[in-house]
């Protein structure tokens, strides 16, 4: 598919329709990010708080409401996270 530019933890890969291709990722610094393909541009994604970050080996893909899911860690808190990828 394509070299990533970092380390990462968890990927998913989209196709769409429009034959654009992007891969969202977990780094292994917990930061999520979307490379695109095509333009190979990585983008680093905002998680709304800079201590909120991915973990584990899970990154879900839900068609229905087009959002990603993924475990997070947040100062001493863990949880699970969803983040909203219509825009991207």
């Amino acid at each position: 598919i394509a070299t990533l530019p970092n380390s990462y933890l968890s990927f998913f890969y989209k196709h769409s329709e429009t034959g654009e291709s992007k891969v969202f990722y977990c780094s292994s610094n917990g930061n999520l990010h979307k490379y695109n393909t095509s333009t190979e541009i990585d983008t680093q994604l905002n998680l709304l708080d800079g201590n909120l970050k991915c973990s584990g080996q899970t990154l879900y893909y839900s068609q229905r409401r087009n959002s990603l899911m993924f475990p997070f860690k947040q100062n001493s808190l863990s949880g699970v996270a969803e983040y909203d990828i219509s825009d991207e």
